[in-house]
């Protein structure tokens, strides 16, 4: 079943193959954009249908069901309704108006909810979904998946009480990949490489934050590393500095460090997205100028994962607005509605 599964979701592109930069800024050689199984109701029934198959021989009581927004919201829709087993929503975000309530829903106190999600990679989105549901008083132990990338997302979720079920893992990807000959051999390198270090324990040479956390001496990397592994979420909130001069006009190392230290301390690196203003923050000099200032700066705001690999500086990534905007040059960040939709490719 696992071989028919993969070649469906490789027929209708859900399974791309090639170069891929994650939200991460790591690079992968798979991208899994099961977003596009709404558009093959077909399909979407077959495989939904068979991950229910393998869930169904736990021969587990369920009260409720909740699909992780957004992608896995038609997948429990689907099971609800084949199955007759009431829906719960949990929102992204409380509003600020009505109830305000983030899970809506009829449920009771006690009722047993299985979460549905399309992907896991370290089980992030899962976690927090559990978390909700939990704190409105609904019982969450089990959760599964269409697809697990296995990197970290069924021991995580283990520690957390959540058994994981998933109907295809990334080895079943790259056996069939090694099987059917569907890939060129340097991508199927590429994949069985990308796979083997998940499997082994490790992620593109990245270190745990736990360990990172240890390498930096700034107080405000590792404070955040902290709260970043409490929450075990990598999402965080930063703001933006914008009125400065531009940096070309006082382009000296003195002014530099001045400016920072003016502006405030243990703030990140201006994004190399602003050519306007200073020429890129993540060029060799001005990485090894924040080396030397590890108590100031504590990481950097960049796309290219390559550009900075000291592992106590965090690392971030052009985030959200409440409009998308764009430097002239390339856009920089998204409304976000379409930042969920078109950059979330982790858990």
């Amino acid at each position: 079943m696992n071989d028919s599964v993969v070649e469906k979701l490789i027929s209708i592109g859900c399974l791309k193959f090639g170069n891929f930069t994650l939200k991460s800024g790591q690079t992968s050689p798979i991208y899994c954009d099961l977003r596009l199984l709404i558009s093959y109701p077909e399909i979407l029934t077959q495989v939904t249908d068979d991950l229910w198959t393998i869930f169904s021989k736990m021969e587990i009581k369920l009260d409720r069901i909740c699909g992780v927004p957004y992608t896995a919201l038609p997948i429990a829709t689907h099971l609800s309704i084949q199955h007759s087993i009431p829906m719960v929503f949990r929102r992204k975000e409380a509003k600020e108006y009505g109830t305000k309530k983030m899970v809506e829903g009829k449920f009771e106190d006690n009722d047993k909810c299985l979460i549905v999600e399309d992907v896991v990679t370290t089980g992030s989105s899962v976690l927090e979904t559990a978390e909700n549901l939990r704190s409105v008083g609904l019982k969450v132990d089990t959760a599964i998946v269409l697809v697990d990338r296995e990197q970290g997302a069924l021991e995580n979720l283990k520690q957390a009480g959540v058994k994981l079920i998933s109907l295809i893992t990334m080895s079943d990807i790259v056996e069939y990949a090694s099987k059917t000959g569907c890939l060129p051999s340097e991508q199927l390198v590429a994949l069985q490489n990308l796979n083997n270090g998940h499997m082994n324990g490790s992620s593109n040479d990245l270190q745990s934050l736990k360990d990172r956390a240890a390498l930096t001496s700034n107080w405000s990397s590792k404070n955040l590393m902290s709260v970043l592994m409490s929450k075990q979420s990598n999402l965080c909130l930063s703001v933006d500095e914008t009125d400065c001069q531009p940096w070309n006009a006082r382009g000296s190392e003195k002014f530099k460090m001045r400016y920072w230290q003016c502006t405030g301390y243990n703030i990140c690196g201006r994004n190399e997205a602003h050519p306007e203003t200073w020429y890129p923050i993540t060029t060799p000099g001005n990485v090894e100028l924040a080396k030397q200032h590890k108590d100031l700066v504590c990481g950097f705001v960049y796309r290219n994962f390559e550009a900075v690999k000291d592992d106590s500086f965090v690392r971030f990534m052009p985030g959200v607005a409440l409009e998308t905007s764009s430097d002239g040059d390339q856009k920089i960040t998204s409304q976000f509605e379409r930042a969920m939709a078109e950059r979330s490719v982790t858990s």
